[in-house]
Parts: C-alpha cells; sequence; structure tokens
C-alpha cells in the first residue's frame, strides 16, 4: 500500500470517533424532531377533537333550540286554530239561538192569543217614543209601525229577539264549562 492510502486511511480512522460523534449526535436531533414532531401532532389531534367535540355539542345545542323554536310554534299555530274552531262553534250557536229565538217570537205573534198581548206592548213602546198621538198599525214583517207628523218608527219581533239575545246577563256562561 502506498503511504498516501495508508495515511488517509489513519486519517480515517483517526476522524472515526468525530465521524460517530456527528453521527450520534444527527440521530439524537433527528429522534428529538421526530419526537417534538408527534407532541406537537398529537397537540394538533387534539385541539382538532376539543373543537369538533365543541362543533358537535353547538350543533345539537343548536339543533335543539331549532327544535323547541318549531315545537312552540306548532303549538301556537294549534292554539289559534283551537281557538277558531272555539270562536267558530259560538258563532254558529250563537245565530242557532237567535233563529230560535226569532222563529219563538214569531209564533208568538202567529198566535192569536199572544198576538194582541204583544201588540198592545210593542204600541206602547212606540207611543213612548213617538208620543201618545202617535198612529200605530201592524207591520207585515210581525210588529208594530208608528206615525208621529214626520217622524216614524218600527218594532218588529225578530228586533225585539236579538235585543232580547243581546241583554243576556251571562251569554258568556254559555261557552264556559
Amino acid at each position: 500500500m502506498t503511504a498516501t492510502v495508508l495515511e488517509q486511511q489513519r486519517d480515517t480512522d483517526a476522524l472515526a470517533p468525530v465521524r460517530q460523534a456527528l453521527l450520534r449526535q444527527a440521530r439524537e436531533e433527528a429522534d428529538e424532531t421526530r419526537a417534538s414532531a408527534e407532541r406537537e401532532a398529537q397537540e394538533v389531534l387534539a385541539r382538532a377533537h376539543a373543537e369538533a367535540d365543541e362543533v358537535r355539542r353547538q350543533a345539537r345545542a343548536d339543533g335543539e333550540r331549532d327544535a323547541q323554536d318549531l315545537r312552540a310554534e306548532q303549538q301556537a299555530r294549534a292554539r289559534r286554530r283551537a281557538r277558531t274552531i272555539v270562536l267558530q262553534a259560538q258563532q254558529e250557536t250563537l245565530e242557532r239561538l237567535t233563529e230560535q229565538v226569532r222563529a219563538a217570537a214569531q209564533a208568538l205573534w202567529e198566535n192569536p192569543e199572544t198576538r194582541d198581548l204583544l201588540r198592545d206592548l210593542l204600541s206602547a213602546r212606540a207611543r213612548d217614543a213617538l208620543g201618545p198621538d202617535a198612529t200605530v198599525s201592524d207591520h207585515p214583517a210581525g210588529g208594530v209601525q208608528a206615525e208621529a207628523g214626520s217622524r216614524r218608527v218600527t218594532y218588529l219581533l225578530t228586533d225585539l229577539a236579538d235585543e232580547t239575545i243581546a241583554g243576556l246577563p251571562d251569554l258568556a256562561g254559555l261557552w264556559t264549562p
């Protein structure tokens, strides 16, 4: 072997501990860098999981709130609909009652035994409104009409039936159980 090769081999052998030290240091730094990267990745994953959990929690809360709002809206709509049905039923009942009272009043007018009494009562009412000199006659729809000069009044049994129903003291009591 030549001297140069031997010198290079000696130099190489002499640098072996330095190379090994550098290699060891490089491996330690690589291990440390890898461990740091793994820790950082774990932290990023942990934050991502926490954020995902928060997003799910918030979405669930939003969904529950939306469901409550929707339920409240549906309940309000159902209450309004029920109220409308009740009011319609009350109106229909009142209309039927009015028709029955009007029919009963008309039947009293058509009965000769009660017609004279009703005529006297309605005539007195007309004279109260127009004065004692008012001229009173039967109205074709059932009731009386009266005149005194240019003034006129008409009292029909249907009007009296309506007044009677309107004057009932506890009409609201019909609707309460």
